[in-house]
């Protein structure tokens, strides 16, 4: 959510929505054909690697392991170092505490990632919690900030390769599929209230994308001094988009207590993900010691990464998009293809349209892999 203006913001307003809802509409397809193939299997808590070990052979296995590690340290790498520069930024021009980004890297990974040895459910009332406060502070924000947004930048149109390098990045704001084994085994297999989840749970990120979107558009042009190119040039984007957008001190406490709000949210998410994928592949039981054996494994990478690249927000988001396509539309193709008209597995949901459906979303997903890996970054 905080990177979608900074990549594609530079095409404008009306582009950069129109981008959001087509990316929008396919991905809650492909997370309905990842619903399918986490159906297939009867154990509730299965996660990718026991899908992939069901369906697919070992090189495509191993190619899931890779991708959906990459995915997933890379976006915990990104929150880490965004964690790190909000705090750092905030301490200093509030408290006037001069702490380095790399330190408050650390204490957002102590603090909110030993969170996540705990259960499911103890995690779910915690990001309930976290979740109230991004509504609250979005709503006070939205209030603040409405009035200053202007027609004149919400009406600008630029054509420019932004619309394509923001291809990837949408995609990843959309892949709330990570999660929806643990929600399978979270809800005991009650089909109508997974659907349920998934419908509300991917169309309010769209809503919330747009809305922040026209407030941050609205506020900034998209071209020229203090703009959002000149924004995404920056190597902490995140810090100077709050220096430019915060008109007055509260507004500055709203934005970063948003930004942090939404980082953990996030990150709560991603690394309960990686947390259970490596406890399936690793075959760990579901105690307090397997849990932060496996918690340990999808942390310490990432934040190594932060110490040593601590730009990791602006780097990392460049490739996550190309290795959730992979993840989270090829992979399920390939699976969903095998267990209907080879294995001729029935299921209660199963994406409609058949083999043209599932050629559709592999050759769209091959090209969100493309643009992430081979288009010129002009951002980076």
């Amino acid at each position: 959510m905080l990177g979608l203006p900074i990549k594609n913001g530079p095409t404008g307003f009306p582009l950069a929505i129109f981008s959001l809802l087509s990316v929008y509409l396919f991905m809650l397809t492909s997370i309905f054909l990842y619903f399918e193939n986490v159906l297939y299997m009867n154990d509730q808590s299965a996660n990718l690697i026991s899908m992939t070990k069901a369906r697919l052979n070992k090189p495509l296995q191993y190619l899931t392991w890779l991708s959906y590690s990459i995915v997933h340290f890379s976006a915990i790498w990104a929150y880490l170092s965004a964690g790190g520069d909000v705090i750092s930024s905030f301490l200093s021009s509030q408290l006037l505490l001069e702490a380095p980004e790399w330190q408050c890297s650390i204490a957002f990974s102590v603090i909110f990632g030993s969170l996540t040895f705990a259960h499911i459910s103890i995690i779910d009332r915690i990001n309930r919690l976290f979740m109230t406060g991004l509504f609250f502070s979005f709503a006070l924000l939205f209030i603040k900030m409405t009035p200053m947004v202007q027609l004149k930048y919400l009406s600008t149109v630029n054509f420019n390769e932004s619309l394509i390098i923001g291809i990837p990045v949408t995609v990843t704001a959309y892949t709330s599929h990570i999660i929806i084994p643990s929600l399978r085994d979270h809800f005991n297999n009650d089909i109508k209230s997974l659907t349920t989840a998934i419908a509300i749970g991917t169309f309010l990120p769209f809503l919330f994308y747009a809305i922040w979107e026209l407030l941050i558009l609205g506020m900034i042009p998209t071209s020229g001094s203090n703009s959002i190119q000149f924004i995404s040039s920056q190597t902490k984007p995140l810090v100077v988009l709050l220096s430019i957008i915060s008109t007055s001190n509260d507004t500055k406490i709203l934005l970063v207590l948003f930004q942090m709000f939404a980082l953990v949210t996030s990150f709560f998410g991603l690394s309960l993900s990686l947390r259970d994928f490596f406890r399936d592949g690793l075959k760990l039981d579901q105690s307090f010691r397997s849990r932060a054996i496996a918690s340990a494994i999808a942390l310490l990478p990432p934040l190594v990464l932060t110490l040593i690249f601590p730009d990791g927000f602006k780097k990392a988001i460049n490739y996550i998009g190309s290795f959730d396509a992979i993840c989270f539309i090829i992979i399920p193709v390939m699976m969903s293809w095998k267990a209907r008209y080879i294995d001729h597995i029935q299921t209660e949901v199963k994406l409609p349209g058949g083999k043209v459906s599932l050629i559709i979303m592999a050759m769209l997903g091959t090209f969100v892999i493309l643009t992430g890996l081979l288009f010129p970054l002009s951002s980076q």
